[in-house]
């Protein structure tokens, strides 16, 4: 179920920026690996509203919020590899989540 949630019990707080790609951009492609195209759009669906919920506690967090878009970003286009703090979302579509992921939450809630 895509839905779940697993919590640890650490230290409530922001990660490295690299924590945040590798966690998103290896859940996609986890799960477009194994539950095909239509389990891989779910799994996309999930990603993006975890990474909108991350950007919204992310104020003054800005290489967080970067490599979290990034490792969505590069999930879905199948991008594997090593971090690189320079490879990017698309400067219009970042803006566009950072600016308001309350929003493309709810809208996501909708699809």
């Amino acid at each position: 179920d895509f839905a779940s949630e697993v919590h640890h019990q650490a230290k409530p707080g922001i990660r490295q920026p690299h924590g945040y790609y590798y966690m998103n951009r290896n859940a996609v492609l986890l799960w477009r690996k194994h539950v095909g195209p239509v389990g891989g759009l779910r799994a996309v669906v999930a990603v993006a509203n975890r990474t909108l919920r991350d950007l919204e506690r992310f104020a003054g967090h800005e290489r967080q919020a970067d490599a979290a878009l990034a490792g969505l970003w590069d999930g879905i286009r199948g991008v594997a590899g090593p971090y690189h703090p320079d490879r990017r979302m698309p400067a219009p579509l970042a803006r566009l989540l950072k600016r308001w992921p309350a929003f493309f939450r709810k809208l996501l809630d909708w699809l």
